[in-house]
């Protein structure tokens, strides 16, 4: 919402642990999606065309943020149905993958860092 920040968290129905774990700030603006423009809109926002958009909508005194009307006065591409679920089909399986991976790293990590100091001492030994 901020001018000049860019703070975005994608959530989609895969995400489990964001969704049941975490509490999202109220700094945000939720922007919710038709079916099958999910990640039409979610690239679209990550575009610096938006960014310079969002910026030159941005209001206030001491810290200019965006408002729900300046985020109304956007205009986006609508492309056909068939193009957003073409579109929509191919991104999902991309961006689960990348959110499984990233996933599956942090919890490598973590059982590295708790196996890792018991190895250095001699508690735990690889055969």
């Amino acid at each position: 919402r901020m001018k000049d920040t860019k703070k975005i968290i994608f959530v989609d129905d895969y995400c489990k642990e964001l969704i049941e774990n975490y509490i999202f700030s109220t700094g945000f603006a939720g922007i919710e999606t038709k079916s099958g423009s999910f990640y039409f809109v979610w690239l679209y926002i990550n575009s610096q065309d938006f960014e310079d958009i969002k910026n030159k909508f941005a209001t206030g005194t001491t810290q200019k943020s965006i408002t729900n009307e300046g985020i109304e006065k956007i205009k986006i591409l609508n492309p056909t149905t068939d193009i957003l679920n073409s579109f929509e089909i191919r991104m999902k399986f991309i961006y689960e993958k990348i959110y499984k991976n990233n996933h599956q790293n942090q919890i490598l990590t973590e059982l590295r860092d708790w196996l890792l100091p018991m190895l250095m001492n001699g508690q735990v030994k690889v055969k």
